[in-house]
């Protein structure tokens, strides 16, 4: 009988946590209810952990990137509800999306002052550099080719020496002056026979006639056009009248001085044919390559006891350099 009784006293205190818990022993769906609350409970654990690890990693992040945003330090101390309630009985993430805005944030911020401070400013400097490798380029072509012309000008084509062999008045009172022209080579060699003659008064005249070809012709050292031509037509004074002066080349010829250079070819023979047609025939002149051609007839006062020289520049200017003492006569 006392072991009925203590069966009967447990059964009534059982009764209380029966009411309590649905799905005791006794009562129908027990059994389903208990499993209901088991899951609850074990999604609420899992949810936790998983956002401690979450906050975790996102802080341990955020000070290796910046050693300035940490929220190692923010941890819930119990289960609170500080998240929105969503359907379904589950909850909004708001802290793990909050970090990862800021995450994303960071990141866009570091791209863009590493694309400002770093990509940007090396771009501009390549940038620069190229413009300056262009710059050198450009004057290193232009130094070259000032210096082949400043070849070309240091170039004589021609060269006359005219020695002032006597000057004094004649009977009538008149001053005359007798010079030798002589042609010569670089070295001073005389290349042809040299010619007296006595002209009235002191300045004396030497009428040319020059063919100068475009530059580039003359920088690249073409064979027919890489230098000037000129024709010594005839030598006056300025008291006499210029179709009276004293001839040295002819008219229409090949200067004596380029035959002997150089075979004659027929371009130089039509050039000298037809100087003038040129001179007067831009078209015509300009398919030869010819970028001046004209007359030209400098003058000296010439002193007694004095050689001048007389020089076609192979750009086609004439000179006279300035008059130097002759050397003693050796008897």
């Amino acid at each position: 009988m006392a072991i009925n009784h203590a069966a009967t006293r447990s059964d009534e205190q059982l009764r209380p946590l029966a009411r309590l818990h649905p799905g005791a022993k006794g009562h129908p769906g027990g059994h389903r209810d208990l499993g209901l609350l088991f899951t609850d409970v074990r999604e609420s654990l899992a949810q936790f952990f998983l956002y401690e690890w979450a906050v975790l990693k996102l802080s341990n992040f955020g000070l290796h990137c910046s050693g300035v945003y940490s929220i190692a330090e923010t941890r819930p101390t119990d289960l609170v509800d500080v998240e929105a309630p969503m359907s379904g009985g589950r909850h909004f993430p708001i802290r793990s999306f909050v970090a990862s805005v800021v995450l994303v944030a960071v990141a866009a911020a570091s791209v863009y002052l590493s694309y400002e401070l770093v990509v940007k400013p090396r771009r501009a400097l390549q940038d620069q550099i190229r413009a300056q490798q262009g710059t050198i380029l450009k004057l290193q072509q232009e130094k070259q080719r000032l210096e082949a012309y400043l070849k070309i000008l240091k170039r004589i084509d021609r060269r006359a020496r005219v020695e002032v062999l006597r000057q004094g008045k004649d009977q009538q009172g008149d001053l005359q002056t007798t010079i030798r022209f002589t042609e010569v080579d670089d070295t001073g060699k005389p290349i042809n026979v040299s010619r007296e003659m006595t002209l009235p008064g002191q300045e004396v005249y030497f009428d040319t006639l020059v063919i100068k070809f475009d530059d580039h012709f003359i920088e690249q050292g073409d064979p027919l056009k890489g230098g000037a031509l000129m024709v010594f037509r005839r030598i006056f004074s300025s008291t006499m009248r210029p179709e009276d002066g004293v001839v040295i080349d002819k008219d229409g010829q090949v200067p004596q001085v380029y035959a002997e250079r150089q075979a004659t070819n027929e371009f130089e023979k039509d050039l000298w044919r037809r100087f003038w047609d040129f001179a007067n025939d831009e078209k015509l002149a300009r398919e030869r390559g010819v970028r001046a051609i004209h007359g030209d007839a400098p003058y000296m006062r010439l002193e007694p006891d004095r050689v001048y020289e007389i020089c076609l520049r192979s750009t086609g200017e004439v000179i006279i350099t300035p008059g130097t003492r002759m050397a003693p006569q050796v008897e």
